[in-house]
């Protein structure tokens, strides 16, 4: 019995260890104000891959990498939640990660335009919490 119980202590805390060195590896913390808000509710999202785009000043940022003072902030299917959550002039704690591609996602074009005023060799995509 003991040894079963000694098994299972080792093995969560390899899948503990492990979690952790994944979320520091690719996340990254944002402080910053909502400078934009978000275009509405998007239809039939999980069948079609809908995403906007917002902006946030910069108050804090663990991306040591990036010198911007404003960033755009990649939202995927996003709903009637992250508008009521999220205010334009408030200023928010949010997780973010990394990402190249946009190429599977559908955007409005002026949310892209956004985007474009950027030079980024990656695009920071909110993490749901």
């Amino acid at each position: 019995m003991k040894s079963k119980v000694v098994i299972l202590v080792i093995l969560l805390i390899g899948f503990t260890s492990s979690a952790q060195s994944e979320i520091e590896e690719s996340d990254y913390i944002l402080k910053g104000k909502l400078i934009n808000g978000f275009d509405g509710i998007t239809p039939l999202c999980g069948v079609f891959a809908w995403a906007t785009i917002v902006e946030f000043e910069i108050i804090e940022f663990s991306d040591s990498k990036y010198t911007g003072k404003e960033i755009p902030i990649i939202f995927a299917c996003p709903n009637s939640n992250h508008s009521n959550l999220f205010k334009v002039g408030n200023i928010y704690n949010i997780i973010l990660t990394k990402k190249k591609d946009l190429s599977n996602w559908t955007f409005r074009e002026e949310k892209l335009e956004i985007l474009s005023k950027y030079d980024l060799s990656n695009e920071y995509w909110f993490v749901e919490n």
